[in-house]
């Protein structure tokens, strides 16, 4: 399990890097923004990142996480899904899609994302909601039946 979590962390640094080290600072600024609970401004350094290099898959995960965390779920699944378009192995992304599909009750895809994640990162913590997705999915065959 060390392993797998130090694995992680290497292809999560991955996801961050970038050929432009301004890019990057400012997608760590955005991050420790976040992580500070200063959304508005990790919002607003991830959303510059984006729209001067729009081709940063991982400046689109943090905006769909910002959005995500506003409750803005179709945004955040917008972005999320542009993250998915220019890096389709994006695990965490996948995470935030099906976060989006679950908030809005769309359970079959919610548990399409949570499946292709957890085929990407088999420790991802993401199998209590594909398993909640399943059960909900399950009560309504039964009901319908």
């Amino acid at each position: 399990m060390e392993d797998a979590i130090a694995l992680e962390e290497v292809i999560k640094e991955i996801f961050k890097s970038h050929v432009s080290e301004d890019a990057r600072r400012k997608l760590e600024g955005g991050i420790s923004n976040l992580l500070l609970g200063k959304n508005d401004d990790a919002f607003l350094a991830f959303s510059e990142v984006a729209e001067k290099h729009s081709d940063y898959a991982e400046a689109w995960n943090k905006i769909a996480a910002c959005e995500y965390m506003a409750g803005k779920f179709e945004k955040s699944l917008d972005a999320a899904k542009k993250a998915l378009d220019l890096m389709p192995l994006h695990f965490q992304a996948y995470n935030g899609k099906g976060l989006c599909e679950y908030n809005q009750s769309n359970y079959s895809e919610a548990a399409a994302s949570f499946r292709k994640s957890l085929e990407l990162d088999p420790w991802s913590p993401v199998s209590s909601k594909l398993a909640a997705c399943i059960d909900i999915l399950n009560r309504k065959n039964q009901n319908s039946s």
